[in-house]
């Protein structure tokens, strides 16, 4: 059965999960999207373009205007489709129920790999690389309280580590040396250090 910390670390990635849904379907506006993707909005600079070159794009404008204006209509529906998959994956993440299973071994890295994971048959999906620390942060939090988190100083741990791995690849003899993700090493190393969660 699961504990009520597992089920806050579970909530926790849940809402994270939730929110980067949300923050997508938010920004990705498809006017915002066309214009920013469309190769055809793209002038001459205004600072240093000549009278011949401003000339050509302003004939030519006309063109690139009608072939934005069909390139918007035909993205259209791959937009709808986009968003319609968002949003399913939202409702079905939003209303998946909470899980009950419980790891055996009550360490950080054994709930991990339980629900962080992106294990989709339990609802859940993998949780994006930009949240991962944000999802250990809280998760260390909640099964060992504010004080043990900020003994830790999870991003200087971080950064060191990143650092030495850079440091190992710049070597003389051409070596290239390929390493676990940076963040999931910093929850080996925690899974390590810290006692059991109760």
């Amino acid at each position: 059965m699961m504990t009520e910390k597992e089920q806050q670390c579970v909530e926790a990635l849940r809402e994270i999960q939730l929110s980067r849904i949300r923050e997508k379907i938010k920004n990705e506006g498809f006017f915002k999207k066309v214009v920013s993707e469309c190769p055809f909005w793209e002038g001459p600079d205004e600072d240093g373009a000549k009278t011949k070159e401003r000339l050509i794009f302003f004939l030519v404008t006309p063109l690139l205007f009608l072939l934005g204006i069909c390139y918007m209509a035909l993205s259209f529906p791959f937009y709808i489709l986009n968003v319609l998959g968002d949003l399913r994956q939202l409702e079905r993440l939003r209303t998946a129920p909470l899980p009950t299973e419980s790891p055996e071994r009550k360490t950080l890295r054994a709930l991990w790999d339980l629900y962080a994971n992106g294990d989709k048959s339990r609802g859940y999906y993998s949780c994006a690389y930009d949240d991962r620390m944000v999802l250990i942060e809280r998760w260390v939090e909640i099964l060992y309280g504010p004080r043990v988190l900020s003994g830790l100083d999870l991003d200087d741990r971080l950064k060191k580590l990143i650092k030495a791995r850079v440091d190992a690849n710049r070597n003389k003899a051409g070596i290239h040396y390929t390493f676990a993700s940076p963040v999931e090493s910093v929850l080996y190393q925690l899974s390590g250090e810290l006692p059991p969660y109760e």
